[in-house]
């Protein structure tokens, strides 16, 4: 690592980075962003350097955190060649994919119950609407109170059937993923199934 001791650094670059942000400072947490450094070489010649350097000290300078900077293809080179190692050991890759597809189905569980819990609620707001036009019929309430509480049941059943569409995608999208993960898991190479695994992840 190296710091950077005095000063405000001058403007981030927004060049395509892979590790940028998600490259955590050791020293303040904030995530790493791209910094670039012009050296001369012996033969006078100059040299840009690119590194990941911290957000904060990149936004704010030194009186918030130090440069800690590291050089992009270093960093770059450690991550995918520890990616690689992950990727190849098929445990690993079962139990994450495992993992995952604990997850999903639970979300997946979840948003069921949520849809049968809306159906509930929809039948009952229809239930008090006709009770609305019933009451109103008979005399028994006035129009002004009739228009009022249509107007408020209207105005909860929009509410609720917003919230049945977005359930409604959430298990569409569960599905998706669970046949891609099935076709995923058939998969004899491990190499193949972290290609796979990118496509949907």
């Amino acid at each position: 690592m190296i710091s950077q001791k005095n000063g405000k650094p001058a403007r981030i670059y927004d060049g395509e980075y892979p590790l940028t942000g998600i490259l955590k400072c050791p020293q303040c947490g904030a995530g790493m962003v791209i910094s670039r450094t012009t050296n001369r070489n012996k033969d006078g010649s100059k040299q840009k350097l690119t590194y990941y350097a911290c957000g904060n000290w990149k936004n704010k300078g030194t009186t918030v955190c130090h440069s800690n900077m590291v050089r992009v293809e270093k960093a770059n080179t450690f991550v995918y060649n520890q990616l690689d190692k992950l990727l190849s050991d098929e445990k690993f890759f079962k139990e994450v994919v495992g993992r995952v597809n604990r997850e999903h189905r639970i979300l997946k569980e979840n948003a069921i119950k949520e849809r049968e819990v809306q159906e509930k609620n929809l039948q009952k707001i229809k239930v008090r609407q006709q009770r609305n036009h019933e009451l109103y019929e008979d005399s028994e309430i006035s129009r002004e109170e009739f228009l009022t509480r249509r107007e408020e049941l209207n105005r909860k059943l929009c509410e609720l059937r917003g919230k049945q569409t977005e359930t409604s995608m959430v298990i569409l999208e569960e599905g998706k993923i669970s046949r891609k993960r099935a076709d995923l898991e058939r998969k004899p190479c491990c190499q193949e199934c972290s290609r796979s695994w990118n496509d949907f992840s």
